[in-house]
């Protein structure tokens, strides 16, 4: 493995859903969302443009600029994100300051994908 897919394995050992065919990598990091991105780009067996991106926000947080930001930051074009999902606001969540551009889930659909990532990542125990 090189550097990049060795952060990417362990990030997502850490961080990622590890069941099903879809590859999601859900943070808030801006820099652990790059290394994902770029870790998805550099691989020969993904088509960029089926990168899905969600956001999670809260009632308090203007959902258009949280979209705006992100795609922004993550290179990822506005067409490729899915809806907003907005948590209810009688949900307390575990972050103190809810005014931020929310929570980012990095989604790709291929079980080829999935079944990848789950041996590097058995390779490393």
């Amino acid at each position: 493995m090189n550097k990049l897919e060795m952060k990417a394995i362990t990030m997502y050992w850490c961080e990622g859903t590890k069941i099903g065919r879809t590859v999601d990598f859900t943070n808030t990091d801006l820099d652990m969302l790059k290394i994902w991105i770029s870790y998805l780009r550099s691989r020969k067996d993904i088509e960029p443009k089926r990168i899905k991106i969600q956001v999670m926000t809260y009632p308090d947080a203007d959902v258009t600029e949280a979209k705006k930001f992100w795609s922004r930051k993550l290179g990822i074009p506005l067409e490729q994100f899915n809806r907003v999902f907005v948590k209810s606001a009688r949900s307390t969540g575990t972050y103190k300051n809810k005014k931020n551009m929310g929570t980012v889930k990095i989604r790709y659909n291929s079980k080829e994908l999935m079944e990848d990532i789950v041996r590097k990542i058995d390779a490393l125990k």
